[in-house]
């Protein structure tokens, strides 16, 4: 929340002034009169549940039970008895993780947890959108290179560096996961073994741990399309995302069947005016817009 961190590399700085807000938060994700999120919510699919274990190859929910970065950018609240989970990346001040002995939360599926071992998380959001906003970090660096390595390389040396800029990450935001107290760290913290023998498995990782990683930050679209691209097909790429989903799945596989649909149609009037473009193909068969006007 205060910004700067060691892990920074590049931020735009505010200070929650009139002159200086960030005010890109409080259009999207902050009630500044109320001061509480807005209703910009994340898909219950993937955050009504909590993942049995990091090392599976697609999981149905995005984090496990040790993992802070959950507190951070998502609220659970209730209203009108139905369940949402609002974005609050970059809204929040401070997080309390532990209970009244120091012990870490070892189950984060509430933001606030009350029970007989009076177990208490509790987080503050801010009272002026001051929070940075971060364009490059390290973990990001750790990730692009992690990605990079697992199309480049096969072996098992260069495999398991680049598992190791993942574990960097997820160790990072995961601390009781590797706490010698945690007596189920086997299912909580990363295994080397799951990855480093096989680059595919290692990109699915490295999908996984950005999404973590970079939830809200605008990413997660660009990581899809990257996925589908080096396969040459949407297939794979559509079984993460419809996870997201819980109807019309089908509908949704259907129309971004074709790689091309992923990607935006060219403005009419360019087409017009600049002969040198082509429609994007998907748009072509399935919309009036071409390069039909000679004048």
């Amino acid at each position: 929340a205060d910004g700067n961190s060691d892990e920074s590399i590049f931020e735009l700085q505010f200070e929650g002034t009139s002159n200086y807000q960030n005010t890109m938060l409080k259009a999207c994700y902050y009630d500044v009169s109320r001061g509480q999120p807005t209703q910009l919510s994340a898909p219950k699919g993937l955050f009504s549940e909590i993942a049995s274990n990091p090392n599976a190859e697609i999981s149905s929910a995005v984090f496990t039970r040790t993992d802070y970065r959950r507190w951070e950018a998502i609220q659970r609240s209730t209203d009108d008895g139905q369940t949402e989970f609002n974005y609050t990346k970059m809204l929040k001040s401070s997080i309390k993780q532990r209970n009244s002995r120091s012990e870490y939360l070892m189950d984060n599926d509430q933001p606030t947890k009350s029970g007989t071992n009076q177990l208490d998380v509790t987080s503050t959001l801010m009272t002026e959108v001051s929070s940075n906003f971060i364009v490059y970090r390290l973990t990001e660096v750790y990730l692009m290179k992690a990605e990079a390595m697992s199309q480049l390389y096969t072996d098992e040396e260069n495999l398991t560096q680049a598992f190791n800029y993942v574990k960097e990450v997820y160790k990072r935001s995961n601390v009781y996961a590797y706490e010698k107290s945690n007596a189920n760290a086997a299912s909580d913290t990363l295994k080397t073994g799951m990855f480093v023998n096989n680059s595919k498995s290692l990109e699915n990782l490295v999908m996984a741990e950005r999404q973590r990683e970079f939830l809200c930050e605008g990413k997660r679209w660009f990581d899809l399309v990257r996925y589908a691209q080096r396969r040459g097909s949407t297939k794979e790429m559509l079984s993460l995302l419809v996870r997201k989903y819980e109807g019309n799945q089908k509908s949704i596989q259907a129309k971004l069947a074709d790689l091309q649909s992923l990607f935006c149609p060219i403005y009419e009037n360019e087409l017009r005016n600049n002969y040198l473009l082509y429609q994007n193909g998907s748009w072509h068969k399935n919309k009036t817009t071409g390069r039909t006007d000679n004048k």
